[in-house]
């Protein structure tokens, strides 16, 4: 399985091994759980095994179970009647008939209400649902693929989630683990991602500086891959271009994860002065970023990234070498 290909990156020791479990498991048409933090990438591994798959060229239909409670999740799943309840106007097929001969994507598991969890039994053991307000079962084929962020065994030991599910989704698991255990993939990560946003722009980002790549290497990242994703997106968006510095990751990790973040160890006479500057500049232009842009000597397609870092968003204007709103006396002093 090519890592980078269906969207995984990284040949750490933890990463590699839950891809070749995900690759054999891949060939079955047993149920998979998918285990691990939110950001690590559970949704992408799901749908890497079922393109791996023997069912590959069937649909791969996905369902949040954490975004609808009680008879809306029944009907999202399993499909309803005209009439079956207040608002049903017309027949619905739920996700287990769209999804029939393929794939279905079951995600945040974990927070399905009990009371539901006998009906998706049924349809994995007997291979039938009933929609609401239906009469006659109906025969499905479909391969369940689970994922949650919680631990399920020992929810089921409290009475949280049904023991007998959790057995019959639990024939195939597999754990992706957090960014913070494999560290020695952010690299890769990073470049992978400036790669993918640096010509957004100008100039374009083609690199990061050593210094924020350690930074980045020393951070605990709770919200994994997507975390990291974000922030060098927003490195780059609200950047000076041409390379991620440390002074682009200001505001956009948990002061906790380095010290360098922490606001009471950074120059605030520093970040001051450069809020002054760019006012100052905006004064000058009177309110044209194009003349603005040329004052800072920057592109005045990056003017308003920076007037959103250092707290001036307000002075964005959407029309292209329009004048804003100058800036009242509080402001320069703030």
């Amino acid at each position: 399985m090519d890592t980078l290909q269906h969207g995984f990156i990284g040949t750490s020791p933890a990463m590699a091994k839950a891809l070749q479990f995900a690759a054999r498991a891949a060939r079955s048409n047993a149920p998979v759980l998918i285990q691990g933090e939110s950001g690590t990438g559970k949704e992408i591994l799901a749908r890497v095994i079922h393109q791996n798959g023997p069912r590959r060229l069937r649909r791969c239909v996905a369902v949040n179970c954490a975004t609808l409670t009680g008879e809306l999740l029944v009907s999202e799943l399993f499909g309803h009647e005209k009439g079956s309840f207040t608002g049903a106007d017309r027949q619905k097929l739920g996700k287990f008939e769209l999804a029939d001969k393929g794939t279905l994507f079951l995600d945040e598991i974990g927070e399905m209400d009990i009371c539901i969890q006998p009906k998706l039994l049924r349809a994995l053991e007997e291979g039938e649902i009933d929609r609401l307000g239906g009469r006659d079962s109906i025969l499905v084929d479909v391969r369940v693929i689970a994922a949650t962020n919680r631990d399920l065994k020992s929810a089921s030991k409290r009475g949280e989630f049904r023991r007998d599910l959790y057995y019959r989704l639990n024939i195939l698991p597999i754990t992706l683990p957090p960014l913070r255990e494999r560290r020695e993939d952010i690299p890769a990560l990073i470049r992978y991602f400036i790669s993918q946003f640096g010509d957004e722009t100008e100039p374009p980002v083609t690199d990061i500086s050593p210094e924020a790549e350690a930074m980045l290497g020393r951070y605990d990242w709770p919200g994994n891959v997507r975390e990291l994703r974000n922030v060098i997106h927003r490195s780059i968006l609200l950047g000076w271009g041409g390379i991620i510095r440390v002074e682009d990751l200001e505001g956009s990790l948990e002061s906790d994860g380095d010290p360098l973040l922490d606001e009471k160890t950074l120059d605030g006479a520093v970040l001051k002065a450069m809020r002054r500057c760019l006012l100052e500049a905006f004064e000058e232009a009177h309110g044209n970023r194009d003349k603005m842009a040329q004052i800072i000597g920057r592109h005045p397609h990056n003017v308003p990234g920076l007037l959103e870092k250092f707290g001036l968003g307000h002075l964005k204007n959407e029309a292209k070498g329009q004048a804003w709103k100058a800036p009242s006396p509080l402001e320069k002093n703030r």
